[in-house]
């Protein structure tokens, strides 16, 4: 299943949309900026660069559908290809969860412990929401995984929530009265991936 960075989708690419676009792009835009209310840098707003996806990236509105659950959801490889006629290659748009498995399986405890690698399988089945340490234990014992300890899980994300040598923070965290919630920081983490990926 492919997942849409849509945090940076709507953030970062609208602001900032001349830094992504390839060359070709860049001259195209810039000189039907009115039309697409492009103030020369970025969008006015993501609904704005999301119809410019559309229709100069040949993308179906269906293909931007955020909720993995959605029966219309249509995203898939050739998205990706399509985007990227549009914006340059090193562009943070998307992570393939299948081949984030098979990584986090192929690799060495170097990416990540065994428990976190439970704790990021689990959370990668729904990305754009908040996962607290009790939801991924119990998400775990319902797939007969290990038997995870919510504190130990705490210990281990906790881990993410500042950078190291490879990338920045992989998760940001938030605490509701008592429960502290983890999100994963999808640029980040695309970034962390094609580090491993191009070992």
């Amino acid at each position: 299943m492919i997942l849409l960075n849509f945090d940076f989708i709507d953030n970062e690419l609208t602001k900032n949309t001349i830094h992504y676009l390839n060359e070709e792009q860049k001259e195209i835009l810039l000189n039907e900026a009115e039309l697409w209310k492009f103030n020369g840098t970025g969008f006015k707003n993501k609904t704005r660069l999301q119809e410019y996806m559309i229709e100069r990236g040949y993308i179906n509105k269906k293909e931007l559908i955020k909720k993995l659950s959605s029966e219309s959801r249509r995203t898939n490889e050739e998205t990706i290809i399509r985007l990227y006629k549009l914006f340059v290659k090193d562009t943070p748009l998307y992570i393939d969860r299948e081949r984030l498995y098979k990584l986090m399986l192929l690799s060495s405890n170097l990416m990540f412990t065994p428990n976190e690698k439970i704790c990021f399988t689990i959370m990668f089945e729904n990305p754009y929401r908040q996962w607290s340490a009790d939801e991924i234990a119990k998400e775990a014992k319902k797939n007969n995984l290990l038997k995870l300890n919510a504190r130990r899980i705490e210990e281990s994300l906790d881990r993410h929530l500042v950078g190291n040598s490879k990338t920045d923070a992989l998760l940001s965290s938030e605490k509701k009265g008592t429960t502290k919630f983890y999100r994963i920081n999808f640029t980040n983490f695309i970034y962390y991936i094609r580090y491993f990926d191009s070992l």
